[in-house]
């Protein structure tokens, strides 16, 4: 995982496992980069296994964003992510789309 916060939204990139044993940092992350004046960007390309967990921290990101007026933008998904997203009965069109 890499993070940049001088961005005016904080970019997370998210690379390898996002499952289960990720999710704690990957959460810690994604929260400081909601501090941010405008929010968060999310770069899930580099993602090779992902988990209903991971598919969670996604969705939860997407109500942060909604609840608190900031922005949310996925700018990339690997097939992991969204087989995931299919595989708990989400449509990822619906969940990575503002």
């Amino acid at each position: 995982m890499t993070t940049e916060t001088d961005l005016p939204a904080g970019l997370v990139k998210a690379v390898g496992s996002f499952t289960i044993y990720e999710t704690a940092a990957l959460r810690e992350a994604m929260v400081s980069a909601f501090d941010g004046p405008e929010g968060l960007i999310l770069d899930l390309g580099g993602v090779t296994e992902c988990d209903a967990a991971g598919v969670q921290l996604i969705c939860s990101a997407r109500l942060t964003a909604r609840k608190t007026g900031k922005t949310f933008h996925v700018q990339a998904v690997s097939n992991a992510v969204v087989q995931a997203m299919e595989g708990v009965g989400l449509d990822p069109f619906d969940i990575l789309n503002p």
